[in-house]
């Protein structure tokens, strides 16, 4: 992550992330065959995931 984040710009950043506790998979539908997240799918399923990284920002 650190080399990901001396390639790019504050704004573009990676600051906050979580571990899904399961692997993606095409036969749940959250892959499509060329093994791409389905960003519906995933956000549906990991919204709970989601929603805490933006908790304690601050509008």
């Amino acid at each position: 992550m650190d080399d990901a984040n001396d390639a790019v710009s504050r704004a573009e950043s990676i600051r906050e992330f979580r571990i899904i506790p399961e692997e993606l998979s095409t036969e749940d539908g959250q892959l499509t065959p060329t093994q791409k997240a389905k960003r519906e799918v995933v956000e549906e399923r990991f919204g709970d995931l989601i929603e805490d990284i933006y908790a304690d920002v601050q509008r």
